[in-house]
């Protein structure tokens, strides 16, 4: 009875994670309009990020699975191509290890999150299968079944580049936590103007903070993302493209 039970337990697991990988794949339009809006353009020679010679929409790898190198130039058409090709090799993957059937919008704010940080880190597995380190407290959270609000917290623990703070990684956390509790439609993605989120130095706009402007934390010293009425106005007013600025629908 024992193996029984065990057996069904996995044919379940196995059938989530393959349906959240199959809506990853149809959902992959809606993504690459969300990476557009955290990576934006940046021109088509390109740029280093600080890591890695990057392309539009923050491709570093071409066709081959080799990283650019100084002076190359990346059309926006090939890189969305690559775009889709890094997402179906390098991040629809790793959604097997989520243990439970996501909405459409987690789907793409989990997309995201690996896109950022990497599969790996996510999950604690190789893209081979072989375990590597300890699942994210991001995937923890969301394999619990903990309260949105508490999952999306967990995504500010993946804060630092190197050995210090990124702060950009912050604001974008936000974005993506916003995509993930639908305060963000998807649809909503592409008035925005590419980036500029990044822009705002006041983090009262995205996080709870104390007295003294410091980050609150909890008890595993993850920061408090802000979802208030004020804070999501804000956001729409700081971020929707305005006459002729540039919005994300220009870009793709």
């Amino acid at each position: 009875m024992k193996r029984i039970t065990i057996f069904m337990l996995l044919v379940v697991l196995c059938a989530t994670s393959c349906s959240n990988q199959r809506r990853a794949n149809h959902l992959k339009e809606d993504i690459f309009h969300c990476i557009a809006l955290v990576e934006d353009d940046e021109g088509e020679t390109v740029y280093n990020c600080g890591v890695r010679w990057t392309g539009p929409y923050g491709v570093t790898l071409d066709e081959k699975g080799h990283y650019f190198k100084k002076g190359d130039h990346v059309s926006k058409k090939r890189a969305k191509k690559l775009v889709y090709k890094h997402l179906q090799e390098h991040v629809y993957p790793f959604l097997k290890y989520v243990e439970r059937d996501l909405k459409d919008r987690e789907i793409i704010a989990v997309c995201l999150f690996i896109y950022n940080v990497g599969g790996e880190v996510f999950s604690g597995h190789s893209l081979d299968g072989s375990v590597c380190g300890h699942p994210s407290k991001f995937l923890d959270a969301i394999n619990r079944g903990d309260k949105p609000e508490d999952i999306v917290n967990k995504m500010t623990l993946y804060r630092r580049s190197g050995k210090k703070r990124a702060n950009g990684l912050l604001k974008r956390h936000w974005v993506v936590g916003a995509i993930y509790l639908g305060f963000i439609p998807v649809e909503d993605v592409l008035t925005f103007r590419p980036k500029q989120f990044y822009t705002t130095k006041n983090f009262g706009n995205y996080y709870v903070l104390d007295s003294h402007q410091n980050f609150k934390q909890d008890s595993q010293k993850c920061y408090f993302l802000r979802y208030d009425e004020t804070t999501k106005k804000t956001f729409y007013r700081m971020n929707v493209a305005k006459g002729k600025q540039e919005s994300v629908a220009d870009i793709i």
